[in-house]
């Protein structure tokens, strides 16, 4: 690829090319700042975002202690049978194979955590090095430089989806569907690189599922191009389509035993996702052959959209049990409780009602980008002499609005949009930067400038950069106090090592404490957050927001020996047995255990010798 000939016309900040490397160094080390800022003792202490992050380190343990590659059922919650997860080994692969590296020269704690830090880093250096390249030679110098420095102090990329110890699998997908995005924007070597992100897309599918929409908006981007520039486009939706249709398959046997070939399941590539690749396939072929087929437009659009209509339906028909999503299945009760809990399933808008200053912290920056954008779009259409980057801005603009759109339906979808930002706002800031401007042209440097700092710090124009990390959204205020998250100084490391005074046993516990107490004890647990058993999340819920009849069962169905309490956490009502315990009421049947903590209560299960509670 060569670079844009507006390159030699840049005058604006960092315009040259040899601030480019400059940029791309100083961003890394602002990033390994921030991480320092956010957590200085990370390699004293293991530290973990949330649940994914610590459930994620279990598994890897497993995986290096001789559990089957196959194998990722999780055997310490709910013992003996355990609990499934649908999470990949793809991603335990390289935390395993770092571990096992850094195991050479250092003890196995030490290991773990320089693991769970490098990954994460080496992650974001790759989106660095993507965004900063595609930027480059679409946009010119200034737009790398600008990107790339919005990569690295963009709060929601450093302290969310990058920070050391982030080691779930989102950073790896918003990575893949980056490199997807490059290769669809770059216009040489079609074949070559429509067969490159194919491939990324059945990678990012076989690691989880959440970048679908991504992946399908993709692969409509190039069924549309097809009509503007035949040639070029069909090679790219042709190799795009088969590696996509080929590689998924081979993932799938990949990371699945033989048993579970035949198994149906949504919330992970399996089945009805390779209907869909497989669909997508012969989709794309039909529509390359009736470009070949029909010699008019009309023909080919109406050959188009009759291919859609049907390729629609069949892939609605074999994947409509799954639009419902992974909750589905849990009663009632559950979902209620849980997914209210869980702040990225709830819409836009409903955070816009209940929480405006958080939801504008993570949408205001993708709105401000694609409002100039679409501004520089449009300015570009009317200019001839600017036409050459419409397209990659066109795929930009999509993706952001993908991301915008989504996230009106679950917040968590604003990743879509998240992945091109610094793409976006560099290509953008750059643009605008050079643009003369017949308006106010002497407030230029200062709108640019506030600008810039509102996509990279918007908390200050909300004035809530403390609510980015501590708002919990409840989307039905009339259950805001039934069942409120644990307070993040229950699941520190620092209280939950404080159990292991106590001989490995069977813990009974709130539902978001089951897994830190599985990544930094030996205890088994009868509850965690997720959502293919109905069972472990009934576990940490109902027994603390029910009487003490409802927990004296459930103690007793498990043979559970120690009962754990987070004091700061709330239970609904005065008189459920999570808020009698939190405030030190303890039944005949459970006896307070010193752990030394004012965070934690330990309460161990008194039987009598037949094994009934002591009553």
């Amino acid at each position: 690829m060569k670079i844009e000939k507006n390159q030699s016309q840049e005058r604006v900040l960092f315009g040259d090319t040899k601030f480019v490397p400059t940029t791309f160094v100083f961003s890394i080390l602002f990033y390994l700042i921030l991480q320092y800022s956010i957590a200085p003792e990370f390699f004293s202490v293991l530290t973990v975002l949330d649940n994914d992050d610590a459930m994620r380190l279990v598994s890897v343990r497993d995986l290096l202690n001789g559990q089957s590659w196959q194998d990722t059922r999780q055997y310490r919650v709910l013992p003996p049978d355990g609990i499934s997860l649908h999470w990949s080994r793809l991603v335990d692969l390289p935390l395993a194979g770092l571990n096992s590296f850094f195991l050479i020269f250092s003890e196995p704690p030490m290991a773990e955590r320089m693991a769970a830090a490098v990954w994460p880093a080496l992650l974001f250096i790759t989106f660095l090095s993507i965004t900063a390249r595609t930027a480059q030679v679409h946009f010119g110098n200034a737009a790398a430089c600008y990107a790339m420095l919005a990569a690295s102090l963009m709060p929601m990329l450093f302290a969310n989806f990058f920070p050391f110890g982030r080691v779930d699998h989102h950073n790896v997908q918003m990575v893949l569907a980056l490199a997807i995005c490059a290769s669809l924007i770059a216009s040489s070597h079609p074949l070559s690189l429509g067969t490159i992100a194919g491939s990324l897309a059945a990678l990012s599918l076989a690691v989880g599922l959440e970048m679908i929409f991504f992946i399908a908006l993709a692969g409509l981007i190039l069924v549309a191009e097809i009509f503007f520039s035949p040639s070029v486009s069909t090679k790219k939706l042709l190799g795009f389509s088969v590696s996509l249709g080929l590689a998924a398959p081979a993932f799938y046997v990949v990371q699945n035993g033989l048993d579970a070939w035949t198994v149906r399941s949504c919330d992970q590539l399996s089945i009805p996702v390779l209907f869909l690749t497989s669909s997508a396939l012969v989709y794309a072929l039909a529509v390359a052959l009736a470009h070949r087929v029909f010699a008019t437009n009309w023909g080919r659009l109406a050959a188009g959209a009759l291919l859609t209509i049907v390729f629609l339906a069949a892939t609605y028909w074999q994947f409509k049990p799954c639009i419902a999503g992974p909750y589905a299945d849990l009663p009632e009760a559950i979902q209620k409780i849980v997914i209210g809990g869980i702040i990225e399933a709830a819409s836009a808008w409903t955070l816009l009602s209940l929480a405006p200053a958080f939801a504008l912290n993570v949408l205001l920056p993708l709105f401000l980008v694609f409002l100039l954008l679409a501004g520089q779009l449009a300015r570009k259409v009317n200019a001839a002499s600017e036409v050459g980057n419409n397209r990659a801005l066109a795929i930009i603009s999509a993706f952001l609005c993908l991301g915008l759109l989504g996230a009106f339906w679950q917040l968590r979808a604003f990743n879509w949009g998240l992945t091109v930002l610094p793409l976006a706002f560099g290509a953008t800031l750059s643009f605008w930067a050079r643009t003369k401007w017949k308006v106010l042209p002497r407030a230029k440097p200062v709108v640019l400038t506030a600008f810039f700092i509102f996509i990279i710090a918007p908390q200050t124009l909300t004035l809530s950069g403390q609510k980015l990390l501590s708002v919990t959204a409840q989307p039905q205020p009339d259950r805001a106090s039934e069942l409120r998250t644990s307070s993040r100084s229950c699941g520190s490391h620092a209280q939950i090592t404080r159990l292991n005074q106590i001989s490995p046993t069977l813990i009974m516990a709130p539902l978001n404490l089951g897994p830190k107490i599985l990544l930094h004890t030996s205890h088994s647990v009868t509850a965690a957050p997720y959502h293919r058993s109905a069972e472990a999340l009934s576990n940490g819920i109902f027994p603390f927001i029910g009487a003490f009849e409802d927990m004296a069962q459930t103690a007793q169905k498990y043979r559970v020996s120690i009962v754990l309490i987070c004091n700061q956490q709330r239970f609904g009502r005065k008189d459920s047995a999570g808020e009698r315990l939190a405030s030190g009421d303890f039944p005949d049947w459970l006896q307070p255990v010193d752990i030394e903590s004012d965070h934690l209560t330990a309460l161990r299960v008194l039987r009598d010798g037949q094994g009934d509670l002591l009553r």
